[in-house]
């Protein structure tokens, strides 16, 4: 954390975002709170003060692995959930929308000017189209891809 020039901070920021990801484990000589803190925000999977036990550190290294195979795994569903929602058609987005903000198929089909039932269509086909078998579906796809 305490280096000259630039600090454990400083590396964890400019190290974040990048690719491949890194899981990074902060160990320092001189810790407080506020660093670990800061350190947990920038990315750290953990912080700790030496001197360390070696089999605390394996384990430390195994969870930086674990960690980065589930940020991998969710790039991976985001990825998905994107390209997903790209194949709808501009009405089935407008039918979404609506969903998103909680309306049912008759206040969707007033405000869109069309008829309830194809209202029911369009939300069939963006469902069939996102993969979905019910609206938490519909929801998680729409969360993953940033939309909510």
């Amino acid at each position: 954390m305490h280096m000259p020039g630039a600090n454990g901070l400083d590396v964890l920021h400019a190290i974040a975002g990048r690719r491949p990801p890194f899981a990074p484990i902060v160990i320092t000589g001189q810790g407080d709170l506020r660093l670990a803190v800061e350190s947990m925000k920038a990315g750290a999977v953990d912080f700790i003060e030496k001197p360390i036990e070696h089999q605390m550190l394996l384990q430390l290294i195994d969870l930086s692995f674990i960690r980065l195979e589930q940020d991998s795994a969710l790039a991976t569903r985001e990825r998905e959930a994107h390209d997903r929602l790209a194949t709808l058609s501009p009405r089935e987005r407008d039918v979404l929308d609506g969903l998103l903000e909680g309306q049912a198929n008759k206040v969707i089909a007033n405000n869109l000017g069309i008829s309830p039932r194809t209202i029911e269509i369009y939300r069939s086909n963006l469902m069939s189209k996102l993969g979905a078998s019910g609206l938490s579906d519909v929801l998680r796809t729409a969360c993953l891809a940033g939309l909510i």
